[in-house]
């Protein structure tokens, strides 16, 4: 059973005003008909109207005694596995929950996931950590938190976390900073469709990796549908198993076209290999970021895994890798830059380097790499730069390598893909030839255009 409270913006009078707690969380996501059937659970969503019967904002988080009363009330109604009763909350349904199980600790509920929430400061009485200290390692606990939140203060959530982690204790205890996020961070939490990361967790909850592992399989290649130079290679299939390292990424020398992307570092606290990709850099170090020469190796995103280690893994972490979340800046109307700013929040399958021990990577030919995530490729994609062999493999022309054309469209007219199309009538121009093409301004081009060498067009 999980039992979710929301933030204040849906407290209500219980009944008439029932529907407004369907605007986030879990009950959006049974609202949508998105929950997961690989995930079946009562989930119970009750609606919190304070005691004075002021449901502005202001008026009060949720109480220990209201929390506690329909937890017993629910475990009365339900037939449930007491021991498998899961809390979580945002915002004010948080701060209520923290309070409740400093209170009441492992009593009633396993595990819980609070979102921008406040426990309190661990230095001031009252605190759920002055209350219960260590004894809140009883109950598993993910908080997470954005590091720029101005309504719940990110503090006090982050130092508890930190006395909590430093506890001996057989229940984990984590905490994820949200690197730039605000106030409003849990849509992409509890709904992580969004990012490539949950591939560990879906293999886990959906029974894949338990059957592959009675099957007999002890490894998988993954990699992003995007890059179709990433094909099952039986030489390298053969190397992974060989190495009996738990996990093998795919990287290649960086080139200009590279500079935007993910690359491949070593963190100097414990020497692990880690990814490290734009949207998780601070502006100041984006020049850093880009430069090819100081970090060399790109990440393909092509992944082998070995699936007894990750089956490992995932029961020492209790089904959670703790894979570092990335936000992206993006607008509710991606072809309209004055819609509503959002966030998307996700998390990168290829961060997983850093949580296997033993963790390698592996420097493969460029053949292996040809994404299509701009109208950039697209444009190298369609043109006669690539070839299609006979066994369907995109592949350079005769004479052409991997990496050695720039193409850089403006953004304000190609970025979005029917601009794009409508600049190119006729097809895309021949690039056999070229080495760089950048386009500034509004071009139309005709057709039988060859682009040779390094040219820069101009709008007029």
């Amino acid at each position: 059973m999980i039992v979710f409270w929301h933030g204040i913006g849906q407290d209500g009078d219980g009944s008439s005003q029932l529907d407004v707690i369907l605007s986030d969380g879990p009950p959006k996501i049974i609202k949508e008909n998105n929950w997961p059937d690989a995930r079946p659970f009562i989930v119970l969503c009750p609606q919190y109207t304070p005691a004075n019967g002021n449901i502005e904002p202001g008026g009060g988080c949720p109480s220990i005694a209201v929390i506690d009363a329909f937890f017993t009330w629910a475990l009365g109604a339900y037939a449930v596995d007491p021991k498998r009763v899961y809390l979580t909350g945002l915002s004010c349904g948080a701060v209520g929950s923290w309070a409740y199980l400093a209170q009441h600790r492992a009593t009633t509920v396993a595990a819980a996931v609070l979102i921008a929430g406040n426990p309190g400061d661990p230095a001031q009485a009252g605190s759920a950590w002055k209350v219960a200290g260590c004894g809140l390692r009883d109950v598993a606990i993910w908080s997470l938190h954005g590091d720029r939140d101005d309504v719940v203060p990110y503090a006090p959530d982050y130092n508890t976390l930190q006395s909590l982690m430093s506890c001996s204790a057989s229940r984990p205890a984590l905490f994820t900073d949200i690197a730039g996020g605000g106030h409003g961070i849990w849509g992409g939490i509890y709904d992580l469709s969004a990012g490539h990361g949950d591939i560990y967790v879906a293999l886990q909850a959906s029974g894949m990796l338990r059957s592959l592992l009675d099957d007999g399989y002890e490894a998988a290649f993954v990699s992003n549908s995007d890059n179709l130079g990433a094909v099952l290679d039986p030489k390298l299939a053969a190397a992974f198993l060989d190495s009996r390292a738990p996990f093998l990424m795919e990287v290649v020398p960086r080139t200009k076209a590279d500079r935007k992307g993910g690359h491949l570092a070593r963190r100097r606290e414990d020497g692990r290999l880690v990814l490290r990709e734009t949207a998780q850099t601070p502006e100041e170090d984006r020049e850093a970021l880009q430069d090819v020469g100081r970090h060399r190796y790109g990440n393909t995103n092509n992944l082998w895994v070995n699936l007894v280690a990750l089956d490992r893994v995932l029961g020492e972490r209790s089904g959670v890798l703790g894979l570092p979340v990335i936000v992206n800046r993006k607008t509710v109307d991606p072809s309209d830059e004055s819609s509503p700013e959002v966030f998307q929040l996700e998390t990168a399958m290829g961060a997983a380097i850093e949580v296997f021990d033993g963790a390698e990577a592996i420097e493969v030919s460029r053949t292996r790499f040809a994404p299509v995530k701009t109208t950039n490729d697209l444009l190298v994609l369609r043109s006669d730069f690539y070839t299609l062999t006979e066994d369907v493999h995109v592949v350079p022309a005769d004479g052409r390598e991997p990496g050695s054309i720039f193409v850089d469209l403006d953004p304000d007219h190609y970025k979005l893909l029917r601009d794009f199309d409508a600049r190119f009538p006729a097809g895309p121009p021949s690039l056999v030839r070229a080495s760089r093409f950048v386009v500034r301004g509004d071009v139309t081009f005709g057709p039988d255009v060859a682009v040779e060498g390094e040219t820069e067009l101009e709008s007029g």
